[in-house]
């Protein structure tokens, strides 16, 4: 196991590092939808199978499978839920992971769907953070410092929503700021229920790993996994944070 570190010759580095070992199958989250796609064609060359986990590749068709979720999925039902919550009017500002990897690209994309339904709608800011909570609390410290308009924040993960919430608490407006957020860490689920956070999109990873895990299962014993395995999203927000059937689905 090997930790690109959010860097593509790294990463890159170690899928050929895979291949000359020999191996039987290589899972890749890859840290980049276009520049790994050497190292997957690589792989393929080399006759081992590599399947994608919850972010894709240029060359996805070049991959055994595919086992995440729809991330312009999860963009949409958090774009609608804060647009809901606004009244379908307002400043909102974007935060951004790290550019260029398949679930900024995609949410972003579902961030504009959603958007262009609510003309009343401005986005007043985005800006990468990197999936960072540190540089989400930096860039809507710096917005409110400045003296832009928000009533909400998008961020495309929970932990750079996590510092903006932060950084609006610090400024003394989470009366007057909401802010989002997309995973449905732990720390985001808690904050939801504590009324801090105003919304995140589940992301099941616990599904997700069983079905790595059965894909894996099927290669072993000669088995053509579907090219693609999709597990959805679930919206938590004040209004279901405190079911029961749903309490269920996030313990493990």
């Amino acid at each position: 196991m090997m930790d690109g570190r959010e860097n593509y010759e790294r990463q890159i580095s170690q899928v050929e590092n895979f291949i000359s070992h020999k191996v039987d199958l290589i899972l890749l989250n890859p840290c980049s939808f276009e520049k790994l796609t050497p190292a997957v064609t690589a792989a393929g060359n080399a006759g081992i199978p590599i399947i994608t986990i919850i972010t894709r590749v240029q060359n996805q068709d070049e991959c055994l499978s595919f086992v995440g979720s729809d991330h312009t999925e999860s963009a949409i039902l958090e774009g609608t839920m804060a647009a809901e919550k606004l009244g379908g009017r307002g400043n909102i500002v974007v935060l951004q992971g790290t550019m260029g990897i398949e679930a900024q690209l995609a949410r972003r994309k579902g961030y504009e769907q959603i958007l262009a339904q609510y003309p009343d709608i401005a986005v007043v800011a985005m800006q990468p953070a990197f999936w960072e909570k540190g540089e989400g609390y930096m860039i809507v410290e710096n917005l409110i410092y400045n003296g832009v308009p928000i009533d909400a924040v998008l961020s495309q993960n929970d932990n750079m929503a996590l510092g903006a919430v932060e950084a609006v608490e610090d400024a003394g407006l989470q009366e007057v700021i909401l802010v989002f957020g997309i995973d449905g860490d732990g720390p985001a689920i808690d904050a939801v229920a504590q009324g801090r956070l105003a919304g995140t999109v589940y992301m099941d990873a616990y599904q997700q790993a069983r079905k790595i895990t059965e894909c894996i299962q099927m290669v072993r014993n000669g088995q053509m996994p579907k090219k693609e395995y999709l597990v959805p999203f679930v919206v938590l927000n004040e209004e279901n944070i405190h079911d029961e059937n749903v309490r269920r689905l996030l313990v493990r």
